[in-house]
């Protein structure tokens, strides 16, 4: 499926051109009809001799209707240019020339209207009009057809023509992240509410569940059109109209997004490259107020400049865009912003929310460069340096690419040296990945913060696992995936509870050597039942732990290791014998009190040597 849109001044014929080609009627509005003029969008579509389907957009060509016009370009595979050869290039033509130049349209055609109106000589002056506005273009190599749909002349090779230049065009691809700009909400009896708009990136389907992004409302697909006929599955680049449950399309708004939950965020603030058309008659100020268009959305929106205090006419260079309210929109995504009365520039979309820049700063400057003008690779170094190591998936949210084509660009990447491998995940969203340089620095600080650790605790084995994640400020799943990977290298040794530097012993002074050797002494005799009023410091008590040199049962009870072990084997071969034992005689077996033999009964149950069943223990 590819879309077509037309472009042009008013009344130079781009709505007549597309019912002669398509043979249906874009002007839907009543008021369309009695001015004979388009205000709003109007679609129709057909299917080409090469059995491609196209849809058209039929944009208004008025000024004072250029919002609407901005609102169904941003999606089209193929311009009508359209320009009536009875009148030429006009101030409309040019305008809406440069803005689709602004969104980055790659193709487009030129066709002359009303042939049938001048002779050859004044087509001839016609034509070299065209050739100078298109002059060092992105469209120069546009070709120019002119027709008469008064008398269907040049209509038929220019339906080849069409048909020849999308079947060359790149197919659209699926990358499994639908959006959809809404351009049409209203509600249809029997049906209930529906929208219109351009499937990009990803399919729909019936039954799928889906977000409205900017009202935030949550819904499900109750059934898909593509030029009036149902199907069960929209692809990227139809014109789609989309019935869904239980939204009140009174709430819904133009410039609204479609999509899957939790794809898509509303942004506030954006990075840009911006284009000052050469046609702007004065200089763009820091903190200068617009009106941004991207999609079918429209607001006022502030420019912080990044790199200078002006953008003069033909300029091109980065800046801040601050909205007014939200807006749904992707990095690549392409804009333009105009005043009420002309169209300054457009650009591109290249960072999502992110922080207050410093003019000047070279660092942020040579950063957007990378997001502007890199490669895929640059891209991602850039997104993994600013937010640490990630999932594959939340990399892949920022970027237009799919998670199988991301995860071989990766590959590569780590094969190269320049990504590091933390964590192979399954499935392959789960994958995690940081940049060579980001890892390096992730392991000098953790090095950094373990050495000062040692160096203040000399005689703890480790920080404690939860102690040490809260100091890094990184999720669970992050934590045990950068630990599992630095105790893989080596680098840290890794207990379950405790972390430390590879190789670390604790540093012990003579007196608390003294001190331990007296404390085991001590426990070792009292046996069965040791005295809880013997005192140590908590540390060494952790220590000796870690050690296996001491088993503490409860806050008060701790037991001589090898004492702990004789009192196991012993309760383990009774259960062998006889199956079960109760408190009772594990009190009577080592002649302690109950105190002891219940809480060292709960201590082997809480680790499954044992296991309770009313009043008795049998083996777990």
């Amino acid at each position: 499926m590819y879309v077509i849109g037309t472009a042009g001044h008013v009344d130079h014929g781009k709505t007549t051109l597309v019912k002669a080609i398509t043979g249906m009627e874009t002007d839907r509005l009543s008021e369309e009809k009695n001015r004979g003029l388009s205000i709003d969008l109007g679609f129709a579509w057909v299917e080409l001799q090469n059995g491609l389907n196209v849809s058209f957009i039929d944009v208004p060509g008025h000024k004072k209707f250029i919002s609407n016009m901005l609102a169904g370009a941003g999606a089209i595979d193929l311009a009508l240019i359209v320009i009536a050869a009875d009148e030429s290039v006009m101030p409309q033509t040019l305008e809406h020339f440069q803005i689709l130049n602004l969104l980055g349209i790659k193709k487009s055609m030129i066709v002359l209207t009303k042939c049938d109106l001048v002779d050859e000589q004044w087509l001839d002056l016609v034509k070299l009009d065209v050739k100078k506005m298109l002059k060092e273009s992105p469209l120069a190599d546009s070709k120019i057809f002119p027709v008469s749909t008064t008398n269907n002349k040049g209509i038929e090779g220019l339906i080849k023509e069409i048909g020849n230049i999308l079947e060359s065009s790149d197919s659209k691809i699926d990358i499994d992240k639908p959006r959809l700009w809404v351009d049409r909400a209203f509600s249809k009896s029997g049906f209930g509410t529906v929208i219109t708009g351009t499937l990009l990136d990803g399919n729909l389907t019936v039954g799928q569940d889906i977000e409205l992004v900017l009202s935030g409302q949550t819904s499900r697909v109750r059934g898909l059109q593509v030029h009036n006929e149902v199907v069960d599955l929209a692809k990227p680049g139809e014109r789609v109209a989309v019935n869904l449950s239980n939204v009140d399309h009174n709430q819904i708004q133009r410039g609204d997004v479609l999509s899957k939950s939790g794809l898509l965020k509303q942004a506030f603030i954006v990075d840009a490259k911006l284009h000052v058309l050469h046609t702007y008659p004065n200089t763009i100020k820091n903190n200068m107020s617009v009106n941004i268009h991207t999609g079918t959305n429209e607001c006022i929106a502030k420019i912080r400049l990044i790199e200078s205090s002006d953008l003069s006419s033909g300029d091109t260079g980065y800046v801040q865009l601050k909205f007014d309210r939200p807006l749904v929109v992707s990095r690549g995504d392409h804009f333009v912003i105009r005043t009420n009365m002309f169209t300054l520039g457009g650009g591109v979309i290249l960072d999502l929310n992110p922080k207050r820049h410093k003019r000047g700063d070279a660092k942020i400057i040579q950063r957007l460069g990378l997001i502007s003008e890199g490669s895929i690779d640059d891209i991602v170094k850039v997104i993994l340096e600013d937010n640490g190591p990630l999932e594959i998936e939340e990399i892949e949210k920022q970027l237009k690419i799919g998670i199988l084509n991301l995860k071989k660009r990766l590959d590569s990447m780590i094969n190269n040296g320049d990504l590091i491998l933390i964590e192979d995940g399954a499935p392959v969203g789960k994958t995690i990945v940081v940049t060579a340089v980001g890892w390096k620095k992730y392991t000098n600080n953790i090095l950094e913060f373990l050495e000062q650790y040692h160096s203040k605790f000399p005689i703890r084995v480790g920080i404690a696992r939860a102690e040490l994640r809260q100091e890094l400020d990184l999720t669970p799943k992050l934590f045990n995936s950068i630990i599992g990977k630095l105790k893989f290298d080596c680098v840290v040794e890794d207990s379950n509870k405790f972390v430390s530097k590879f190789g670390y012993k604790p540093v012990l002074t003579k007196q608390q050597s003294e001190t331990i050797n007296s404390y085991l002494s001590e426990l070792k005799q009292k046996g069965y039942s040791p005295s809880t009023d013997i005192k140590i410091e908590d540390d060494i008590l952790v220590l000796l732990e870690n050690q296996n040199r001491v088993v503490r049962i409860s806050d008060s009870i701790v037991y001589h290791y090898d004492v702990y072990k004789e009192m196991v084997q012993r309760i383990q071969s009774h259960l062998e014998s006889f199956k079960e034992i109760s408190v009772a005689e594990v009190r009577d077996m080592f002649k302690a009190s109950r105190k002891y033999a219940l809480a060292l009964m709960e201590y082997l149950d809480a680790r499954q040597v044992t296991k309770r069943i009313g009043d008795k223990r049998i083996l777990f």
